[in-house]
């Protein structure tokens, strides 16, 4: 995860990295290295069984309403209701 700048996406390609997760205008994007390209995909290599782009796009639009600890609470209680 790279919060501190914006990589190109190529650079993670050449590296092989095999799932980058980006923030684009406050939608979490996941996008999974295939043949050498990415594409868009929604759910996680990592974690398959949370359907991580619609739940954290969710709290990060909460976020902006809610207190951060309810936000971090509500979200430990979603993450368990999904395994």
């Amino acid at each position: 995860m790279d919060l501190t700048s914006n990589t190109q996406v190529s650079a993670y390609e050449t590296l092989g990295v095999p799932e980058i997760w980006r923030l684009k205008e406050g939608k979490l994007e996941i996008n999974l290295l295939n043949q050498g390209k990415y594409v868009s995909a929604s759910t996680s290599l990592s974690f398959p069984s949370i359907p991580a782009v619609e739940g954290i796009s969710l709290f990060l639009e909460n976020s902006m309403n809610m207190p951060m600890s309810a936000v971090r609470r509500e979200f430990r209680q979603w993450v368990l209701q999904q395994l």
